[in-house]
């Protein structure tokens, strides 16, 4: 079963621990989100990701004035290629609903990774066009009752 957990003392480790293998070309350690998150007073919305009580992955999602913003999304190298992904992404979409009730949700995504691209846009996100910070990531929306 999945479920997502606080980070707290007791598992941050476990957390800052997780491994993207391969894949951690495309997103940043653990810890430099976790404490993004605590120093822009965010540790609510940094969650660890468990299967069956044991720590997969970790998320990391916030508001913005427009929008919310997924900054992370990982699983640790150990599950990947397993479906995890694919069966907690959407779990988590509904978890960002509900936490943040957001009109929009936005994320970047390595313009070289497709499992991430077909991931999202499976999910409903689509490329956003001209809105480019680093030319090697692609901006990705999601939107609700037809905003944007």
């Amino acid at each position: 079963m999945i479920r997502f957990r606080k980070i707290t003392k007791k598992n941050y480790w476990d957390i800052v621990d997780l491994n993207a293998g391969d894949n951690r070309k495309f997103v940043a350690p653990n810890s430099e989100f976790l404490l993004s998150a605590i120093f822009n007073n965010r540790l609510l919305t940094a969650k660890a990701i468990y299967y069956n009580k044991k720590p997969i992955g970790m998320t990391y999602f916030y508001n913005t004035e427009k929008y919310t913003f997924l900054a992370q999304f990982m699983i640790d190298k150990k599950y990947q290629g397993k479906g995890y992904g694919t069966l907690i992404f959407p779990k988590l979409l509904n978890l960002i609903k509900r936490t943040c009730k957001p009109k929009q949700i936005e994320l970047n995504v390595g313009r070289t990774n497709k499992f991430g691209i077909s991931l999202y846009k499976k999910n409903g996100f689509t490329i956003l066009k001209g809105k480019k910070k680093n030319p090697k990531e692609v901006r990705m929306i999601l939107s609700f009752s037809g905003s944007r």
